[in-house]
């Protein structure tokens, strides 16, 4: 991973609660940093995705408590979870709504930024949208 990817994410996580239209008071919002522990997912420059990903979730989460929502972290640490637990711990919490950062890495056949999303027509999926309008805006990258 590059620095100026990295400062890039930086940058738009900053961005995050001006790109929420609706108000984020009263939602319950469930952080998952990808990855942790054993596994560390993508490596590049010595870095490991999931050290990454759970610096961009911690300072992710007080961006949205300012804006008046719960947040609820899958992990805090360096520590593996599995998915069905990622997935339990925002089902137990009631979570309105489930972010997983990860930082994805290829070869040269595949590239480009993803957000995913449940289903369609949702307000996840709103979110979503937009989260992946200003992704590629601020990394310049392929959809």
């Amino acid at each position: 991973m590059k620095k100026n990817i990295i400062i890039s994410i930086f940058l738009f996580v900053l961005t995050i609660p001006f790109i929420l239209s609706a108000t984020l008071s009263g939602k319950k919002i469930c952080i998952d940093p990808g990855h942790g522990g054993s596994d560390p997912g993508a490596l590049g420059d010595g870095i490991k995705e999931s050290d990454m990903v759970l610096d961009i979730s911690l300072r992710t989460k007080p961006l949205l408590e300012n804006h008046g929502a719960t947040v609820i972290m899958t992990r805090t640490d360096d520590v593996y979870v599995t998915l069905q637990n990622r997935a339990a711990i925002a089902n137990n919490n009631n979570a309105n709504i489930f972010i997983s950062h990860h930082l994805n890495a290829f070869d040269t056949t595949a590239h480009g930024t993803e957000t995913l999303t449940y289903q369609t027509g949702s307000n996840g999926y709103t979110l979503a949208s937009k989260i992946q309008s200003k992704l590629l805006e601020h990394l310049n990258r392929f959809d």
